[in-house]
């Protein structure tokens, strides 16, 4: 049995799940527990980017610091080169949880998406359809195809096929990165995919290296030695 295994319950700490946990130090029966949570959700296959027990456990520990359940940290946080991406969904449920912060879609279709950040409540449209002032908001976030065309995604499939879901989903983690990064405890989180985009963008835009020719060999020089006599050549 190994050394995290041995660690009695007694010492474990349940983990909380309303709020980022950054600045509460973990203790070493909480992370026993995370190990061992980890190691299991692993075995059992259903994670295909966390088959191995470490990988599980970086993304409960990424959870644990943003104040997510363990169902959400394993279906929700995708980890690119050591950097967190969390779905809309799960960033949307965070901003609307807070208490602190709320948002509103003030536009969304095929061609931008513009969403606005401020203090909760966040005002709702009238009887006409017109939204009400909210003179206290931070600001918009937008999103839109000329954005997808700059960062050279417009020919991925999905922005493609779901658009509106995309543009969403990248105008929503600049603002809560933008108005209300505490909600993530200050960890820059990025849209699902957006990294990995990022990375395949850089691949395909970096230039194949030159093949270096090696050097012909040059005909020896044949030098004759001043020392020798005539007899002796």
């Amino acid at each position: 049995m190994s050394a995290v295994e041995e660690i009695p319950d007694a010492e474990i700490v349940p983990q909380r799940t309303d709020v980022a946990q950054l600045d509460v130090p973990i203790t070493g029966g909480e992370m026993a527990v995370l190990y061992r949570l980890g190691k299991g959700l692993a075995a059992s296959g259903m994670f295909k980017d966390a088959t191995q027990a470490n990988q599980a456990f970086a993304k409960l520990i990424f959870g644990r610091d943003l104040g997510l359940s363990a169902t959400q940290a394993m279906t929700g946080i995708y980890i690119i080169e050591g950097k967190p991406e969390m779905s809309a969904n799960l960033q949307a449920s965070k901003v609307k949880s807070s208490g602190r912060y709320d948002y509103r879609v003030l536009r969304i279709d095929n061609d931008v998406c513009e969403i606005e950040f401020g203090p909760a409540p966040a005002p709702m449209k009238d009887e006409d359809g017109v939204w009400l002032p909210w003179p206290d908001a931070f600001g918009v976030s937008a999103f839109s195809q000329g954005d997808v065309t700059t960062a050279g995604l417009s020919g991925k499939d999905n922005h493609k096929k779901y658009p509106r879901n995309m543009l969403f989903a990248r105008a929503l983690s600049n603002g809560v990165a933008w108005y209300c990064p505490d909600v993530m405890n200050g960890i820059r989180v990025y849209a699902e995919g957006e990294l990995a985009d990022v990375s395949r963008v850089d691949a395909a835009a970096e230039p194949e290296a030159a093949p270096v020719a090696e050097p012909e060999p040059e005909d020896a020089e044949v030098v004759s030695d001043p020392m020798l006599t005539d007899d002796a050549r």
